[in-house]
């Protein structure tokens, strides 16, 4: 299935940094831009004075930092039937490749490793040739959707998950996954933007403190139309391959034995 339209769920915050503020302010901007994106609704712990005005924007007060549940439910309870739900985070931009979003099996999310802008233009995260499986910075569903398990290794549930949190996008797999969905890293097709150009030691150090707990599940990038490839991983680099009909019992199954034999 081919989606009619799509609606971005992300998040608004005041960074300190008024570079910071500049480049999610350009990811907004660019959202806005795209005419593939219907409309766009920030979930954020508060109501913001946003740096300009838009006829796609909405703001919705959580009251809490956006979490995976809470985007979740709030796709669900406003099914756009034909339309398609975009999760992302707040400094990630889409372009016009968002058109070429196909939904070929049932329970399908596109889960999207970014591209990060380089010397020579736009590039995706890890380079062509050893693009990263182990991050995801955007997700593409549709609704009605099935419930989200826990995950099975930490219960940890996606009212949990906090989205921007180091680890959070391979929790997010690792739930989607266990839940029953078949996730899909289409980044060679799909392509997202990440406005992050200089990054900050002291708060990168700060999030590493914060890092939610292994294992985590890996997504390789891929075109829309391959097979997935997951790979199980916990923090020592232990990973186990992962076939998409693999579920809850094999799983554990897997994991089980793996670390009997190391």
């Amino acid at each position: 299935m081919i989606p009619k339209g799509f609606c971005l769920l992300t998040q608004w915050y005041l960074p300190e940094q008024t570079e910071r503020y500049q480049e999610i302010s350009m990811a907004l901007r660019a959202n806005c831009d795209n005419p593939a994106i219907d409309e766009i609704v920030l979930l954020n712990e508060q109501i913001y004075e946003l740096p300009f005005e838009h006829k796609k924007i909405r703001q919705v007060n959580l009251g809490h930092r956006l979490t995976l549940q809470a985007a979740y439910d709030y796709a669900n309870r406003h099914d756009h039937s034909a339309c398609a739900w975009c999760l992302a985070n707040c400094d990630i931009a889409f372009d016009k490749t968002l058109n070429k979003v196909d939904f070929d099996q049932a329970n399908v999310v596109h889960c999207l490793t970014r591209y990060e802008r380089t010397g020579g233009g736009w590039e995706l995260f890890g380079g062509s040739n050893a693009p990263r499986p182990d991050s995801q910075d955007s997700w593409i569903f549709l609704t009605p959707q099935i419930p989200l398990v826990a995950d099975p290794f930490t219960g940890l549930t996606a009212s949990q998950i906090e989205v921007g949190r180091l680890g959070f996008d391979n929790k997010i797999a690792l739930i989607l996954h266990t839940s029953g969905f078949l996730c899909k890293n289409s980044s060679k097709t799909i392509k997202t933007y990440h406005y992050h150009f200089r990054r900050d030691e002291q708060q990168d150090l700060a999030r590493m403190s914060q890092r939610l707990p292994s294992p985590y599940l890996f997504v390789e990038p891929a075109e829309i139309h391959e097979d997935p490839r997951l790979i199980l991983c916990a923090e020592v680099m232990v990973n186990v391959e992962v076939k998409p009909e693999h579920r809850l019992e094999t799983l554990q199954l897997q994991w089980q034995a793996t670390f009997n034999e190391a």
